[in-house]
């Protein structure tokens, strides 16, 4: 079982928003009082405050919801769709089921299969130490898992796998499993509480009076969340995933353990002005044939271009890093190149590596 407490959808800003909001910031009198909501809201007796307000709207419709605040473990660091780091924290809250198993027969032997509750935050945006964009992701379970991973290795592993598969189905996302590394550190950003819901058995849901013409104004607002329990979004996610993407293999993966990188190819032609002297000229002077090979690959777990293994050849490129992150990238050129006067710079900022090829 597993849960998400809202529907993972992009926030999006026009520019005119955007420029109210700069616009507010540089007003002292707004930080403060920005400021001070914060605090506020940060407060643990208004957040309790708060959460109970919302306990009983549910209940009013019906729903019984449970907040789970996380408890930090560890963290695992990864990549999100070969461009961006990604962070899980794998975290722990007495709410989420306990584990249980069953004996069961494979292939004539005695094994064991387990049923491991957990839960989903929905993903956040956040920074890392040098500023870098980044995206992170609470998984959580119940302290009893979490202990049995701390003493059992392959149940540690099994926990990393359950939280990958799940946050790719849940989000329609990809992460880079063979740089999966798990980090030091117990958790990452700020703590975000998420919901558990379940119907109440024989509940009475308030209906809204039409005789009260608009005693209450919020009641004709519309109330953010469905019927839905989080255990029914869940089966619903999972079996539209599984009609959906049955046949569909994880992308930038290779056998030997290695990961494909992200890269882009452009073509690059000088252009010299007397080739456009007349109409004449332009059409037998110009070519489609480009000066350079210009080939950006994305290394998004690489700091620097010292682990790097990069060979050019005439029609092929072979780029391979092993530590502190496994990528390994061989394609066909589209041009023969000048291999001797080929050259290769890395961005620290971007972790790219920017190739440029002059092509025979």
């Amino acid at each position: 079982m597993s849960s998400s407490s809202s529907s993972n959808q992009e926030f999006d800003l026009t520019m005119e928003e955007c420029e109210r909001l700069k616009k507010a910031f540089k007003d002292e009198e707004f930080r403060k009082m920005f400021a001070e909501y914060a605090e506020e809201i940060a407060n643990p007796e208004n957040k309790a405050i708060y959460e109970e307000e919302i306990r009983q709207m549910e209940q009013e419709r019906g729903m019984d919801i449970k907040f789970v605040n996380p408890e930090p473990g560890h963290v695992l660091k990864t990549v999100l769709n070969g461009s961006t780091k990604a962070f899980i924290n794998i975290c722990k809250n007495v709410h989420v089921g306990i584990p249980s198993h069953e004996k069961k027969d494979v292939y004539g032997k005695c094994g064991v299969s387990w049923s491991i509750p957990h839960i989903f935050a929905p993903p956040r945006d956040d920074l890392t130490k040098t500023k870098q964009n980044c995206k992170i992701f609470d998984f959580v379970i119940h302290p009893d898992t979490y202990r049995m991973s701390e003493t059992n290795q392959r149940f540690r592993q099994m926990v990393h796998d359950l939280a990958v598969d799940g946050i790719e189905k849940m989000f329609n996302v990809t992460l880079d499993r063979k740089n999966l590394k798990q980090l030091k550190m117990k958790f990452m950003g700020h703590k975000t509480a998420t919901v558990i819901r379940n119907k109440i058995a024989d509940a009475k849901v308030k209906k809204q009076d039409d005789e009260n013409d608009g005693e209450d104004p919020l009641s004709s607002f519309p109330y953010p969340y469905s019927n839905e329990t989080s255990s029914e979004r869940t089966q619903r996610i999972a079996k539209n995933e599984n009609n959906e993407n049955a046949t569909t293999s994880k992308d930038g993966v290779v056998n030997d353990g290695f990961t494909i990188p992200k890269y882009e190819m452009k073509h690059q032609s000088d252009v010299d002005l007397k080739n456009y002297a007349n109409e004449m000229s332009r059409v037998c002077t110009l070519s489609t044939r480009p000066d350079k090979l210009i080939m950006s690959v994305k290394l998004p777990l690489l700091s620097s271009a010292a682990s790097l293994e990069l060979d050019v050849f005439e029609k092929s490129m072979k780029l391979i890093s092993t530590k502190p992150a496994k990528y390994k990238l061989e394609i066909s050129l589209p041009y023969p190149v000048d291999e001797n006067l080929s050259s290769a710079k890395f961005d620290k900022l971007k972790h790219e590596l920017m190739i440029t090829m002059p092509v025979i």
